[in-house]
């Protein structure tokens, strides 16, 4: 036997191949322990203390609501809390644009644990499977759901996971079937603040199809919610989201959970004008980022990352659970990388799963999610660039589709 095969391997990347094969074991046992907690508090011992109060809460009001538009009012919904839940504590303002009752409101008409299970569960098998490539179905899956942040959302029931899936889902299926692909971004508009680079993506790639079906199921959207709920809630909504936006930027205790830079510039203690400005300017780097990648490399898994990584660094309002878009965007550079990173994306990829529920704990109070979310912008726009890589789609990247 020569020397060089009776060397042993080198410790790092030993290391490594434990790291790799304990990893998905421990997050995996994890996420049973979360998802078997939140069935327990929903059916053998309700407790009422998720995000989810505010979701049926809602649907509620607006069932019984003698005028609609004051779900739009702070105070009434307040009120209305009170009178519903006992010592209730917290405050939830409602700022969803109308279209959101669409999605809510068959919550009023059921119980608590079917409500909340149906909320919950409904979440996971489209976050599941709308953005996974019918290949690598069964791992995607079954790796977005124990990754930390996808627990913790769903732990507390709130809607990030609808959201990102639609997000993920229009990307996927964008060459194949791209009137579906925009009705999917059409729906993802609920939420709209995770959208609002889609537009210039279909625009730079001549995604002109998915552009008119977006648009025509955002049309949908607001004459079926106008006709459901009232019209006049569209009048309301830009005022509502204004003072949201506003309550948020005041609310100082709330910083923490914010991954946004405007967020994690406030929890420095910046003033307001270098606040916005840093926000508005990061929001002009992933929209050039998104426009050169889309208008180069066209649909597919790297220009998808940047997409969706990018989403986070362009709004001013999300909060930690909103980042399950921009795993599905981490999904997606690694599956187009086909697994060969270099060390310190594999740093930035470790970071990104640790943040949220670091995050989550109130004694965090460094702006730890900035450095994350601008690395992984950073490293998913410079491999989505990177020299050598052939512009456009074609047959090659139509296997390669999805975000995941």
């Amino acid at each position: 036997m020569s020397a060089a095969l009776a060397r042993p391997a080198p410790l790092l990347p030993r290391l490594r191949r434990v790291a790799f094969a304990l990893a998905p074991g421990l997050l995996g046992a994890v996420a049973v322990l979360y998802y078997a907690l939140v069935l327990y508090e929903i059916w053998l011992a309700p407790t009422h203390r998720s995000d989810f109060i505010a979701m049926r809460g809602w649907a509620l009001f607006i069932r019984r609501a003698a005028d609609p538009t004051m779900l739009y009012d702070p105070v009434q919904v307040q009120a209305f809390f009170h009178a519903l839940i006992p010592n209730f504590k917290d405050h939830y303002p409602f700022a969803y644009p109308p279209s959101f009752l669409l999605l809510i409101g068959p919550l009023a008409y059921l119980s608590w644990p079917v409500a909340a299970s149906l909320w919950m569960a409904g979440q996971m098998a489209l976050y599941a499977l709308l953005p996974a490539e019918p290949r690598w179905r069964r791992a995607q899956a079954l790796g977005i759901l124990v990754v930390p942040v996808t627990a913790l959302t769903v732990s507390i029931g709130q809607d990030g996971l609808v959201v990102a899936a639609l997000l993920g889902g229009g990307c996927r299926l964008l060459e194949r079937r791209p009137v579906l692909a925009g009705v999917l971004f059409g729906l993802a508009s609920v939420k709209p603040q995770f959208g609002v680079l889609v537009p210039l993506a279909l625009l730079a790639a001549g995604q002109w199809r998915t552009m008119a079906a977006a648009a025509a199921t955002v049309l949908v959207l607001v004459v079926a919610s106008g006709a459901v709920f009232g019209f006049r809630l569209w009048l309301v909504w830009p005022e509502a989201m204004a003072g949201l936006s506003h309550y948020v930027g005041g609310e100082r205790s709330l910083d923490h959970l914010v991954p946004t830079v405007a967020g994690n510039l406030r929890l420095l203690g910046a003033a307001p004008a270098v606040v916005w400005a840093a926000q508005a300017a990061a929001a002009l780097i992933a929209a050039a980022s998104v426009w050169r990648v889309w208008r180069r490399r066209g649909p597919g898994r790297a220009a998808s990352a940047v997409l969706l990584v990018g989403a986070m660094l362009a709004t001013p309002y999300a909060f930690y659970y909103d980042l399950v878009v921009m795993n599905l965007g981490l999904a997606a550079f690694v599956l187009d990388r086909r697994g060969r990173l270099a060390g310190w994306e594999w740093a930035v990829l470790a970071a990104a799963f640790l943040v949220p529920p670091a995050m989550n704990f109130s004694f965090c109070t460094w702006p730890v999610s900035l450095p994350v979310v601008v690395g992984a912008f950073v490293m998913v726009t410079r491999s989505a660039l990177r020299p050598g890589v052939d512009s456009g789609g074609g047959a090659g990247q139509v296997a390669a589709l999805s975000p995941l």
